[in-house]
């Protein structure tokens, strides 16, 4: 289960680690957030653009495309004051691509992700492509106790999605309170040891239920996050998510209402873009997205 849990913290985490270049524009000289303007915010939509498909989708080279890519993608792109709807590739959009495959969602959160997609780009989740995603992430996966499935991480991601579209969350909020460690940190299921993703993304869902950063389950979680930090003090070690639970700047993205500012397509295929040269594999499109999404957090398009 350990080694399951590795694979879908790539996959199912939206903040990945940074490497130290791009930490350091973070605890440097440059201030966070960064305007969608600044040549590293477009130098990763460059980057993006040429891991977009015909298909409207996205996948890193090679591969195919599928559904939980253009929904991280997509808060990307609207963190960063981009319109997805005209992100085009041979006429498809990525939410060509995700009604295209809205019948092909496997797991809590696949339907976690769409839902925060969806309002972020200013779709309703409850008719979308026919389909009500809130309705049926609550009837498939909402358990009588306020968990999502049987992880703490699906739980976290299912409070983000549900409070976003303004549901009562409570029940979910106070069996992930529980959930809180001795160490003030959080794990992926209950009885593991805390880790710093689950820690951050926790408070980050927390807060945006509404709980007060001053409770005491935030402070601790936040003392827990702390100690994860190197001795150089660079984020490099801790998780993008985690600079933003630091900073108290949680999800949903919010959507963007211009499309004034949109991007031509990059026709560079390196991935040798601004401090993004190390990513490769399934990190490459996350990390990207995760990037751009915490960096441009606040700024509006």
């Amino acid at each position: 289960m350990g080694k399951k849990k590795k694979i879908l913290g790539l996959t199912l985490l939206l903040f990945l680690l940074l490497s130290t270049p791009l930490s350091v524009s973070l605890t440097g000289h440059r201030h966070y957030p960064l305007n969608p303007n600044d040549a590293e915010i477009q130098n990763a939509l460059d980057y993006l653009h040429t891991l977009q498909n015909n298909d409207g989708g996205f996948s890193n080279p090679g591969e195919e495309s599928a559904v939980s890519n253009p929904q991280w993608a997509i808060m990307a792109m609207v963190a960063a004051g981009e319109c997805p709807h005209e992100w085009r590739k041979d006429g498809h959009s990525p939410i060509d691509y995700l009604r295209e495959n809205a019948n092909n969602l496997m797991g809590s959160t696949d339907y976690e992700r769409m839902i925060l997609a969806l309002i972020a780009v200013g779709e309703n989740p409850r008719d979308f492509a026919g389909i009500n995603f809130v309705k049926e992430l609550k009837e498939k996966y909402l358990k009588e106790d306020g968990r999502f499935s049987d992880f703490i991480y699906t739980t976290i991601w299912g409070i983000l999605a549900l409070s976003s579209a303004g549901e009562d969350v409570s029940k979910s909020v106070e069996w992930l309170r529980n959930q809180q460690n001795e160490d003030g940190g959080f794990a992926w299921v209950t009885g593991e040891k805390s880790d710093y993703d689950d820690t951050a993304a926790a408070i980050q869902a927390l807060i945006a239920a509404g709980e007060s950063p001053d409770s005491k389950v935030i402070r601790d979680a936040l003392e827990y996050l702390k100690t994860g930090q190197n001795k150089e003090s660079n984020p490099g070690y801790l998780t993008v998510c985690a600079i933003m639970a630091l900073l108290g700047k949680p999800f949903p993205i919010t959507p963007t209402a211009d499309a004034s500012a949109l991007r031509r397509p990059s026709t560079s295929n390196s991935t040798e873009v601004a401090g993004f040269g190390f990513l490769s594999g399934i990190v490459g499109l996350l990390a990207v997205a995760s990037a751009l999404a915490i960096l441009c957090k606040g700024k509006k398009p």
